[in-house]
Parts: C-alpha cells; structure tokens; sequence
C-alpha cells in the first residue's frame, strides 16, 4: 500500500513537470524586426530602426516591452490574445496606416494561431476619426506587414 502510493506521487510528479516543460516551450522569448518607418505605440513615436519586443515581465503577457537596439526607446505597451484565422508562414508585426502616420496594430506568431491586439490610441482614434470626416481616399489608409525574427 505504501509503495503503490509513493509510485503515484512519483508518477503524478513526473506528469506536472512534464506539463511545465511543454507551458515553457510554447511561450515566446520575444521577436526582433526591423521597421523601415517611424511608427506609434504605446502613445509613442518611434524612429525608423531595429527593435525587439519581450515580455514585461515573465508571469504577464499582457504588458509587453519594446526597445531598440541600443536599449533606448523603451515603451511598455497593453495588449490582448487574439486567436487570427490561420497560423502565419513566419512571424510578422502589422500595422496600420493613416497618411503618413503608422500605428503598431498586431504581433502574430508563425508557431500558433494565437498572436497579440494592440488596443487603438488615442491619437489613432483621432486619425480614425479625421479619416471619415474628410473623406480620406482609401489609399492613405492600409495595412502594412513587416516580417520578424523570433527568439533573441
């Protein structure tokens, strides 16, 4: 009796590890691109440039930090899980263009279907807004794709 409970400790042990390491596995390090335009987010403006985008912190997936490749530019941003259609051939950050200004829209993955939303700005609000009032042609308004590098 008493080692049959000790092999179930035992096993049962061995399954939450095991269930740990696959949680682990499937959490993403953080990605780098590269953005060939200025760019908002987080109610920032930044420069054309190399970046990288991590977690906060470890346990919160909801606060995600972006910084450049000197470590300056650092913006903490709010996001939310957002489950897309399909899973991407390759990692990519989306934006969206009002005219010339661009506003980091979403981070999607190449490994899950689950990527990131970035809640609208208040300044993208505002261009949303001017958009419909002056009739902005539908030609200053797109979606731009930049591909990205996974893992650090």
């Amino acid at each position: 009796m008493k080692k049959s409970i000790i092999r179930a400790i035992a096993v049962l042990s061995l399954m939450a590890s095991f269930s740990v390491m696959t949680a682990y596995a499937q959490t993403p390090d953080g990605i780098k691109f590269e953005a060939p335009f200025e760019f908002n987010v987080g109610g920032k403006t930044l420069p054309a440039g190399k970046y990288s985008i991590n977690r906060l912190r470890y346990d919160n997936s909801d606060i995600l930090l972006i910084r450049n490749e000197n470590n300056r530019g650092l913006v903490n941003f709010r996001v939310t899980k957002k489950v897309f259609n399909n899973e991407p051939a390759s990692c990519k950050l989306i934006f969206q263009r009002y005219g010339d200004t661009k506003f980091l829209k979403q981070i999607q993955y190449n490994y899950s279907d689950v990527g990131y939303e970035l809640p609208k700005s208040r300044s993208e609000r505002e261009m949303i807004k001017k958009a419909g009032k002056d009739n902005i042609a539908s030609a200053e308004v797109e979606t731009l794709e930049v591909i990205a590098i996974t893992g650090q």
